[in-house]
């Protein structure tokens, strides 16, 4: 029988829900070189780019990379809340359920301060959408 540490639960779900949601965005490598650069600090190109197939409809365009990285990370979380709140109601076990109940609570609180960020920063209202590949 296998050992499980307390926490090992609680992270295998949060590896678990990263992978399913990194393997859904990227479907091919322009996705990660251009999230990369920009991160990295590289010529970014995403304040440009077209996101209208992420999840974003009806967006004027962002005045920067910092904002539209922003964005992209509700909308990411928004996701992850959603993909969670499953997790609450249809989780085998209760510490799955429960587990489950803590990461939608970290999440919502992240994807509050990066809207509070937009707001103040940028004036952006943001209403995150789910992203179409979750």
């Amino acid at each position: 029988m296998p050992l499980v540490f307390p926490h090992a639960r609680a992270s295998l779900l949060v590896v678990a829900l990263m992978l399913g949601l990194a393997a859904c965005e990227r479907s091919g490598s322009d996705v990660a070189t251009d999230t990369a650069g920009g991160m990295l600090g590289g010529d970014s190109q995403m304040a440009g780019m077209d996101h209208s197939m992420m999840g974003a409809p009806n967006r004027p365009a962002a005045k920067d990379a910092d904002q539209e990285f922003l964005r992209m990370m509700s909308d990411h979380h928004e996701g992850l809340i959603e993909m969670a709140s499953v997790a609450m109601t249809r989780g085998s076990t209760s510490e799955i359920k429960a587990d489950a109940r803590k990461l939608r609570a970290t999440q919502e609180q992240e994807q509050k301060q990066m809207m509070d960020m937009l707001r103040t920063s940028y004036g952006d209202e943001l209403q995150p959408h789910m992203m179409p590949s979750n």
